[in-house]
């Protein structure tokens, strides 16, 4: 009775694995905007926090520029940043009184009209990925389930993190995978999506 129950079990297991390419390496991403000074200076002031509402704009910082080295004695000029999108807070960097350097961000600003997740699925296994396909994805800190589909699929990037082998000698290591971003579109989602969660996803890859 066991073998005929593992035997079930790896048959489910294979008919899985031809139906579906599956991954928990996945990420909630999407469109952001990073907002900071084009010049060093001293933040004045920071309107928003992470989760507020942003309109296109809108004054989201005050900076005191530095003077010019060649004029220390030039009065103190100060620059407004203004967000370019609608959007919501994200990240916050800084705060009043602190110094920024020219590009560095103040805050991030996510369009929540255009959030999608990133999977990195194995070379070996991404060309059974195709856009249209459905998809499952689990939202990790959510515990729920969605529906969307993959929108595109990109080049090859190197995996990180690979492991030492044991058993031989040392500094020798795995080969070095190749991990492809694919692009999966949610259906509707009522839901707070936070940028950098993960997920896993499920693509079906067979009717």
């Amino acid at each position: 009775m066991a073998a005929l129950i593992v035997g079930a079990l790896g048959l489910l297991y294979l008919q899985d694995q031809s139906i579906y390419v599956s991954t928990d390496n996945a990420l909630v991403t999407g469109a952001i905007v990073q907002l900071g000074p084009s010049s060093t200076g001293q933040i004045r002031s920071v309107a928003f926090e992470v989760g507020d509402d942003v309109q296109r704009g809108q004054v989201v910082a005050t900076i005191a520029l530095a003077p010019p080295q060649n004029s220390p004695a030039a009065p103190v000029t100060q620059a407004a940043i203004r967000s370019p999108i609608n959007g919501i807070v994200a990240a916050r960097y800084g705060n009043p009184g602190e110094a920024i350097a020219a590009g560095r961000p103040i805050l991030t600003v996510m369009d929540p009209s255009s959030v999608w997740i990133q999977a990195q699925i194995d070379e070996t296994l991404v060309g059974r990925v195709r856009p249209g396909q459905p998809v499952e994805v689990t939202l990790n800190a959510l515990g729920q389930t969605f529906n969307g589909m993959v929108n595109s699929v990109g080049a090859a990037s190197s995996a990180t993190g690979s492991q030492i082998l044991t058993g031989v000698n040392a500094g020798s290591t795995q080969h070095v995978g190749q991990l492809v971003p694919v692009r999966i579109d949610l259906d509707d989602v009522d839901l707070p999506l936070v940028l950098g969660s993960t997920a896993s996803v499920k693509i079906r890859v067979q009717g």
